[in-house]
């Protein structure tokens, strides 16, 4: 099981909060920046589980080659390859998407459908 822990602050960065710290307004922002940087009486950190996905069984479930599966979901067939053998390992949004792929295949394609060519590879 894979656990993802996001903080709204993590696009900030350290020059950013100390300019900005003397124009920020509302509690929520200042709190999440003093969370960001080790009070954790200040924020929460939420947690998404996501959950194992079987790339070789996901594949075969549709039907597709190695080369398609990964031309399809903009994938390179290298990554497909070495996530069957076990020789690496989906992580971060790669494993998102694998598990949206698993549940809702037909969206997936859907939201891809108009993606340009050179997205795909």
């Amino acid at each position: 099981m894979f656990v993802l822990v996001r903080c709204m602050t993590d696009h900030l960065n350290k020059e950013m909060r100390s300019w900005n710290m003397s124009r920020i307004r509302g509690k929520h922002t200042k709190s999440a920046l003093a969370f960001a940087d080790g009070d954790s009486s200040r924020g929460t950190a939420h947690q998404v589980k996501v959950a194992d996905v079987d790339i070789t069984h996901l594949r075969e479930k549709l039907g597709l080659s190695q080369d398609r599966f990964a031309a399809l979901f903009g994938l390179s067939s290298r990554t497909v390859r070495n996530w069957e053998q076990g020789v690496r390992h989906p992580e971060g949004p790669a494993r998102i998407l694998l598990q949206v792929i698993d549940r809702e295949p037909e969206a997936v394609m859907r939201a891809l459908r108009n993606v340009p060519a050179f997205f795909n590879r």
